[in-house]
């Protein structure tokens, strides 16, 4: 059973990864079955591991300029990808059922990762031909990674921080406001 405290900290994305420690097999082999259940509704299926490659997916991943839209533009990467494992689901082109099962496979995933005390964290702001480039090898020519690809990382979280903690940049990041647990009603 999840608790109101497992599911505030899944929604919260985490920023400061311990790098030192690894994912442990028993949770990798848990994340892989999930994974297996549900791959028919990915076009590709990418479980990271390598720091080099982790580095390269990290260096992809500049904020995008929303100015124009009236959101202050400030330079800076997405932490989140520095986790020892990320994941990232393809979805079928811009197939919805197969966003929606990516989605959900993410959501089992984080659920068991957090029982298992790991962090989590999703990054949707990376350049995709970029991204395309590092998996050229693994990826046809003639797919894309469309905007429902996003990153999973898994991990734990470092010593003497908290999930917003971006240790690259030295900043902390602003939550987003959650809902009130006095609105919350708890069945069951």
């Amino acid at each position: 059973m999840t608790t109101l405290s497992q599911h505030e900290q899944f929604s919260h994305t985490t920023r400061s990864y311990d790098l030192t420690r690894p994912v442990d097999e028993n949770l990798k082999a848990k994340i892989n079955r999930i994974i297996d259940a549900n791959k028919d509704n990915f076009q590709y299926i990418f479980v990271i591991e390598d720091k080099d490659l982790i580095e390269k997916i990290y260096q992809i991943s500049d904020l995008p300029d929303e100015t124009n839209i009236g959101i202050p533009y400030f330079a800076r990467k997405n932490s989140q990808l520095l986790a020892p494992l990320l994941i990232l689901l393809v979805p079928h082109g811009n197939d919805q059922y197969s966003s929606y099962m990516a989605g959900k496979t993410y959501g089992h995933i984080g659920l068991e990762a957090i029982g298992a005390g790991y962090h989590t964290s999703f990054c949707i702001c990376y350049d995709r031909d970029k991204g395309k480039e590092l998996f050229a090898d693994k990826m046809s020519p003639l797919h894309w990674l469309p905007l429902g690809a996003i990153f999973m990382g898994v991990g734990y979280i470092a010593p003497g921080t908290t999930p917003q903690t971006d240790l690259r940049q030295n900043l902390i990041t602003a939550s987003v406001t959650k809902a009130n647990r006095d609105y919350i009603t708890i069945l069951g």
